[in-house]
């Protein structure tokens, strides 16, 4: 198959890398581990849910986003959010995307996400944001 080539493609400036920003709703295999699986099929999927909010071109802004919780991404719902550091291509291959992750912690109606180390549950798992 032949392809096109792109006319002014040195007009174009392409960001050499994207930081897409997930909420994770919770860890499914922590539940497992615990033996405390909830009972119904709703909070079960509740559990098993996450969203890509969208992805920036640099890092400082996406780090704003998520400590400063804009557009309310917390939404009451997201425990954990997810930075990831993706390359130009495609789905990531054999490329393991930099993370930085963020824990949702209140006090009283207020609260903020704040910096922690990658959950141990989740350790094997990259990709949040492209799936």
């Amino acid at each position: 198959m032949k392809t096109k080539k792109i006319k002014n493609t040195k007009k174009l400036k392409v960001a050499k890398y994207i930081y897409t920003i997930t909420g994770l709703a919770g860890i499914a295999t922590f539940y497992l581990a615990k033996k405390d699986w909830p009972k119904t099929k709703k909070e079960q999927n509740i559990l098993n849910s996450w969203r890509c909010f969208g992805w920036i071109s640099n890092l400082k802004t996406a780090k704003l986003i998520v400590e400063n919780n804009d557009c309310d991404i917390h939404e009451y719902f997201y425990k954990y959010m997810v930075i990831e550091k993706i390359a130009d291509g495609m789905h990531g291959g054999f490329k393991i995307p930099k993370e930085w992750w963020y824990e949702w912690v209140s006090s009283n109606e207020e609260g903020h996400y704040i910096s922690i180390e990658k959950p141990e549950e989740l350790k094997h798992t990259i990709n949040f944001g492209l799936g």
